[in-house]
């Protein structure tokens, strides 16, 4: 099965999509909003992404999609794993619709303990002058979580929008979730984690320097300085694309902490296939595609080389037919 490989963002800026925060409101216009945390913006937010666009064009209002920096759930909850898409990935993969606004709010204090009715009047209403809400089946907001397609449902007659709740999108039976994707990336279902997003699963970040092991092997690799944030898949080595200046390659990732050499830090460390050029200092967006074995503390550097080989092999077989 293939996948499409997102394009780069200068690409998909020709969409337009602006990006607001409270201060920015009120905007112009009449709008048809719909609000989530959106982590990993798999193929259920897709789905609801799509129909707000629909919706906003065929009624003649602005397309608004509402998220946060850091998801309340993901605050609330705890969020030492890690974010599928930080704010920055997020928004990259948003400008791949041709939406008009994303608002993007801070789940602060103030947002905390903001009433459900007050969200609908000042952010909803007076903010984004909303005729239009489209809603997750499960979304919930205001203090408590009070507020939700029944809330607004039940108070229809108290606010001059009309109301669309998208069904979950469901896979064997189960709904596509933002929590199961990272307990399955945290596995190393890496495959069934690309099923769910619609794409490959991403890492960015920008080519620092290393301890300098890749001369004792002859495999020389990137290491990757990523968002502290953003949620690291089961350690383990992955076949992966890897985009340079624009160009795609294929790649072997070692995700670990090189136990051979004694490491300790776990962190991206990528080998380009056939690719010879510096590459300290570039942005490196790597695309992993299927699991190949976990990590292992090899005997001698021998065996670590031969480990590598056997690993390129695989890579090149997985990466050829995607």
């Amino acid at each position: 099965m293939g996948w499409d490989i997102p394009q780069k963002v200068a690409s998909s800026q020709k969409v337009g999509m602006k990006v607001l925060t409270l201060s920015d409101l009120p905007i112009e216009g009449e709008s048809c909003i719909t609000i989530g945390g959106f982590d990993g913006l798999h193929v259920g937010h897709q789905e609801l992404i799509r129909e707000l666009i629909n919706c906003a064009k065929f009624r003649g209002q602005k397309s608004v999609l509402l998220t946060f920096k850091i998801p309340p759930q993901v605050i609330l909850r705890g969020w030492k794993r890690g974010l599928l898409t930080p704010i920055e990935e997020k928004l990259e993969i948003l400008r791949n619709f041709p939406l008009d606004y994303v608002l993007v709010l801070e789940f602060n204090e103030k947002l905390k303990g903001m009433r459900a009715e007050e969200f609908v009047r000042s952010i909803a209403m007076r903010g984004l002058n909303t005729k239009t809400w489209i809603l997750g089946y499960n979304h919930h907001f205001g203090r408590d979580r009070e507020g939700g397609a029944i809330y607004l449902i039940r108070n229809i007659e108290r606010w001059p929008f009309y109301i669309n709740v998208i069904p979950p999108i469901l896979w064997r039976g189960s709904t596509i979730t933002s929590t199961r994707i990272r307990e399955e990336c945290l596995k190393g279902n890496i495959k069934l984690v690309n099923r769910f997003l619609g794409r490959p699963y991403q890492l960015v970040g920008k080519v620092v320097h290393g301890d300098r092991r890749g001369h004792l092997t002859g495999f020389p690799t990137a290491n990757l300085q990523m968002s502290p944030i953003k949620l690291l898949p089961k350690r383990g080595v992955y076949a992966a694309h890897v985009e340079v200046d624009g160009k795609l390659y294929k790649a072997v990732v070692n995700i670990g902490t090189r136990p051979t050499f004694g490491g300790k830090r776990v962190i991206p460390e990528i080998h380009i296939i056939d690719f010879d050029g510096d590459l300290y200092g570039k942005v490196l967006k790597v695309f992993l595609i299927e699991y190949l074995r976990e990590e292992i503390r090899f005997e001698s550097v021998d065996s670590l080389k031969e480990q590598i080989r056997l690993d390129l092999k695989r890579a090149r077989e997985v990466l050829t037919n995607t």
